[in-house]
């Protein structure tokens, strides 16, 4: 189906940048008994968590890497989150929302719910037999207080029915969720979309398959002439390929709502931070990636490029990113100059405006404060 193959290229869209570099009318939503928060030293049940891992710790993990970034340590706090049993931080949990965290439930090893942990108040929200989609809240960098959710149809075998899930109403948005196939799904239920939209909105042009952008009228803003799939507008700026595949590749740059380039056209690769900050792969080969600014300052990451092969977000002057560390894949912050600041991680989430996010290791879920 046509709605179908879109979200999945826009889901293998996200894959290969990051390689590179509830319904009032359903079941209602119900709360599970908030999470025991706690010091992971002091054992209080009060946000006195312990003190960030000495350097030497962090230097020495950094260490084993042949090309590692500069180490310069953040002060920072993690409190640990004593969730109920059985009850785990999943491993593609959210990456846009600093004040929440998918959680799941497992049953003889094998996942049989999942739910939405929140910070505000330690809350569980139970999502009544739907799941996050990918993981993806939906954009609104280290925000985001909605999550595209879905669930088995139990009418029709193999489709899914879709629905959005407000984390600080708790509850599933539309009374009837939109099933697989549905007509104009792929316009309501696009993974990187909001469901308030802002305008304009990318839009493909069917007869030559190439993208613009229109106003909610469906005007064209922006004739479609970028190629492949154009992301939606956030903090002004989109991004939107410039060319069709060559030897090279294709090139990507980063627009304002009229059409202006903003960047110099030399990236393979773009991909939004959030804070006015990208993820880049350039024109020059291996080594040539890095982080870059909205004001064109590059931060060149290529001699070591395994550490900063996949951003996730952007704010407080931090980003979380993915590493690979010796044989496991780990995540850790960093800061705009591209140095290691945290230790690292099993997952880490964006860092919200108050300094707060949550982070992963060795099963547990952590709340940390920088």
């Amino acid at each position: 189906m046509a709605w179908k193959n879109r979200l999945e290229a826009v889901a293998l869209a996200l894959v290969v940048v990051l390689s590179l570099s509830a319904c009032r009318g359903e079941a209602g939503v119900k709360a599970t008994p908030s999470a025991e928060v706690t010091a992971e030293t002091t054992g209080k049940p009060t946000v006195a968590p312990t003190a960030a891992p000495t350097p030497e710790l962090t230097v020495e993990a950094a260490a084993r890497q042949p090309s590692a970034p500069p180490v310069e340590l953040r002060e920072y706090t993690l409190t640990e989150i004593a969730l109920p049993k059985g009850w785990y931080p999943t491993a593609d949990s959210n990456n846009v929302a600093a004040g929440w965290v998918v959680l799941a439930r497992t049953e003889s090893g094998r996942v049989v719910e999942q739910a939405i942990y929140r910070a505000a108040d330690g809350v569980i929200l139970a999502l009544d037999g739907y799941s996050v989609y990918g993981g993806e809240g939906v954009m609104s960098r280290g925000t985001a207080t909605r999550a595209l959710v879905l669930r088995s149809d139990p009418q029709r075998e193999g489709e899914s029915l879709w629905n959005y899930f407000d984390v600080e109403e708790g509850r599933l948005l539309l009374d009837t969720p939109v099933a697989d196939g549905d007509e104009g799904f792929g316009d309501k239920f696009d993974p990187i979309s909001s469901p308030d939209k802002t305008w304009p909105q990318p839009k493909e042009d069917k007869a030559s398959g190439l993208w613009g952008y229109v106003d909610e009228a469906g005007n064209w803003v922006l004739p479609a002439q970028y190629y492949s799939h154009s992301t939606p507008f956030e903090d002004g700026m989109a991004v939107v390929c410039l060319t069709d595949y060559t030897a090279n590749g294709s090139y990507y740059n980063a627009i304002d709502v009229t059409g202006k380039e903003l960047l110099p056209r030399r990236y393979l690769t773009l991909f939004y931070l959030g804070d006015g900050m990208f993820n880049y792969w350039g024109e020059n080969g291996e080594g040539d990636c890095g982080l870059v600014s909205i004001d064109g300052v590059e931060t060149p990451t290529g001699a070591f490029s395994n550490w900063f092969n996949g951003g996730l977000t952007a704010n407080y002057g931090l980003i979380a990113q993915g590493f690979t560390n010796g044989d496991s894949f780990d995540y850790t912050y960093f800061d705009y100059a591209g140095n290691q600041v945290s230790e690292p991680f099993t997952w880490a989430g964006p860092i919200g405006d108050d300094g707060a996010g949550f982070v992963s290791k060795d099963g547990k879920l952590f709340r940390i404060q920088f």
